[in-house]
């Protein structure tokens, strides 16, 4: 598929929180659905993290590409010499992804001046169309 006139830009909290989440979700094939095994509760973790400015996703640190008004891309990006973290609300539960990933990822970036991008998202539809170069 060939796809033209895709708009680059920092996301909103005016934008699909369904549609967000759904490319969180696609970033990693084992580590969200094997802690969400019901979808609607990583929506919910999402919804929080968005108003969370000390989230890694947090919607400041949130860039998207938009084809046709629908969110087909994003890229999560935190900047440094800042303390993150993963959703609060579930952390009892992510010990694996807060340890094992996030946290050395936060922990890194922390002792940088630049930004680091932990998360990054192409809908499979729109892959080889030069989208995720865009977005960078």
């Amino acid at each position: 598929m060939q796809i033209d006139k895709v708009i680059y830009r920092k996301a909103n909290l005016n934008d699909s929180i369904a549609e967000i989440t759904r490319a969180i979700y696609l970033t990693d094939d084992y580590i969200y659905p094997a802690l969400h095994n019901i979808y609607e509760e990583f929506l919910d973790c999402i919804r929080e993290s968005l108003i969370d400015k000390n989230s890694v996703f947090c919607i400041d640190n949130l860039l998207v590409a938009e084809y046709e008004g629908k969110i087909i891309a994003l890229a999560c990006v935190i900047k440094g010499k800042k303390d993150y973290h993963f959703c609060d609300k579930y952390s009892q539960n992510y010990s694996i992804v807060n340890d094992g990933y996030f946290k050395p990822l936060c922990d890194e970036a922390k002792k940088t001046q630049g930004y680091r991008v932990v998360n990054f998202c192409v809908l499979p539809e729109y892959r080889g169309n030069g989208v995720s170069t865009g977005l960078i």
